[in-house]
């Protein structure tokens, strides 16, 4: 990180006025006060680096600390090392793709230097721990792994030394990993990831307990990929600034991508929940399922507490043909502070997107604030705010202390949600509820149109029902057209088939599923 100092100049300058009688010479000239100095002295740093997202060059003051990293190796290739000609310089790791220099008197060119990747054949939990000594290979899991012996999992990757390189689980089972650190930043089995890349593995039995970021997979990612990974077991995240847990991953950030995997696991946190990641920010969960327990408890104020089926809180990210069977439950016990629930996410915001998803769990929200709208509970997001919610569905229970949707729990401007279906047997809250939105806060800014509802749906203690409204309710269907695939092809526009591009699915007496169940 750069340095900067201040210099300071203070100034006295002393002007003598001299009165000679009788001279008639002329008065002295006031001496002149020195120059300022001027700014700094700045040098040139260039990053030299094949890798895509390479950072680190521009301009540096002399004794500034200088922060490099290499980005994302090209295909097939690993990162070796930093080199340089210029004077001056010293890593503070050569062979880290993200590491420091001082800055010396003069301009400094770095080069990132790549190498073919070659692949370490991974078969013992020691192996496996070592990953941490090259953090930026490639390796390939051979054998099932228990990592019983480890009581207190060390993350592999920091946020200043993060993986970057590729594992390949190969379909092989680890098990038995165990973190309590309820004071770290990142935990899972990996800490933080920066590029990396992670498939084909299954987790078993974890037992995570962190504190900002937990995953059972990674606690932090960033332009990352994860795929074709299953988890199980209990992921829990506690902290008095912020926490985010998730069955996959803590968080995800810029333009990680989280496919094709499940998870099993249940999981806490105090602020943000979700079955595959707690946060999706500038990122994409796709064609994934969870069908573990989603909780957030929160007890301090001024905050929310956030839970979803696949991912807590989404910002400009997209959820896409994924589906979650678990209960999704969010309390708050503070009088300032709210929570909020959904099926497969728990608030969706920014540009954010949800698209041929679906879910069939309850979903739950408390709060005892007490004021309405300080709970939200829905089958597909809990608020949604400059969102889209589309060709997705929900069929659980929906209860909340203070506010209920079938598909939103609350509408609260500049979104759209089109082409659904409430399939819900019951809609509960204390205050509002409604078959497709419980509460649309701004209906000038929000297209809400053209939604379905199951005809008879519940609405348990709540005045004012009002099925013909067709924005908050949708429109009448009846349980057989529900199950016809006709109701969704020829009025909704859902495209059915074997593929991503019409990835739905129905059987006789059954509603839609995805076709990659």
């Amino acid at each position: 990180m750069n340095k900067f100092f201040k210099l300071t100049l203070h100034f006295l300058v002393l002007f003598a006025l001299a009165i000679f009688s009788g001279c008639g010479g002329d008065s002295p000239t006031p001496p002149t006060p020195p120059t300022p100095p001027f700014n700094p002295t700045t040098y040139a740093v260039t990053v030299s680096s094949a890798g895509t997202g390479a950072s680190g060059s521009g301009n540096y003051a002399a004794n500034a600390t200088v922060s490099i990293n290499a980005g994302t190796p090209p295909a097939g290739q690993q990162f070796k090392n930093w080199t340089t000609t210029s004077a001056g310089v010293t890593f503070a790791n050569a062979n880290n793709a993200s590491t420091t220099f001082t800055m010396p008197s003069n301009a400094v060119t770095v080069t990132a230097n790549f190498e073919t990747a070659t692949v370490g054949e991974i078969r013992t939990a020691n192996e496996l721990n070592n990953i941490r000594n090259s953090l930026s290979g490639s390796y390939k899991l051979m054998d099932d792994i228990s990592l019983s012996s480890y009581a207190n999992w060390a993350p592999i990757g920091t946020e200043s030394s993060p993986f970057t390189g590729r594992l390949d689980g190969n379909g092989k089972k680890i098990s038995g990993l165990k973190i309590n650190s309820m004071t770290a930043d990142y935990t899972g089995l990996f800490g933080y990831v920066i590029g990396g890349e992670i498939v084909n593995i299954v987790l078993e039995n974890v037992d995570i307990i962190g504190g900002g970021d937990a995953g059972a997979i990674v606690g932090l990612m960033e332009r990352g990929t994860i795929t074709g990974c299953s988890v199980s077991g209990t992921i829990a995240s506690s902290s008095a600034v912020f926490s985010s847990s998730g069955g996959v991953a803590g968080s995800i950030w810029d333009g990680s991508v989280i496919s094709n995997c499940r998870s099993a696991a249940d999981v806490t946190a105090d602020n943000d929940a979700g079955g595959i990641a707690g946060d999706v920010y500038d990122s994409k969960i796709i064609n994934s399922s969870n069908s573990g327990y989603i909780l957030t408890s929160l007890n301090y104020s001024d905050s929310a507490g956030i839970s979803g089926g696949i991912a807590g809180y989404v910002e400009n990210g997209e959820i896409t043909r994924c589906f979650s069977s678990g209960e999704v439950v969010s309390e708050a016990y503070n009088s300032s502070s709210t929570s909020a629930a959904g099926g497969i996410a728990g608030g969706v915001t920014y540009d954010s997107r949800i698209s041929d998803s679906y879910s069939t769990g309850d979903i739950e929200s408390y709060s005892t604030s007490g004021n309405p709208g300080s709970s939200v509970s829905s089958g597909i997001a809990g608020y949604v705010w400059n969102g889209m919610i589309t060709r997705s569905y929900s069929s659980g229970n929906i209860t909340s202390s203070s506010t209920s949707g079938g598909i939103a729990g609350s509408s609260e401007g500049d979104d759209a949600i089109t082409a659904c279906a409430a399939l819900n047997a019951t809609i509960n809250a204390a205050d509002d509820a409604g078959r497709i939105a419980g509460y649309i806060y701004y209906p000038e800014s929000s297209e809400i149109s053209n939604n379905f509802a199951l005809a008879g749906m519940a609405a348990v203690g709540v005045a004012g029902f009002n099925t013909g409204d067709i924005q908050s309710h949708g429109i009448d269907k009846s349980d057989a057209a529900l199950k016809t695939q006709s109701t969704y092809s020829s009025e909704l526009g859902w495209k059915f088939g074997t593929s991503d591009a019409s990835p739905w699915r129905i059987t006789s007496g059954g509603y839609p599923s995805l076709y990659w169940e």
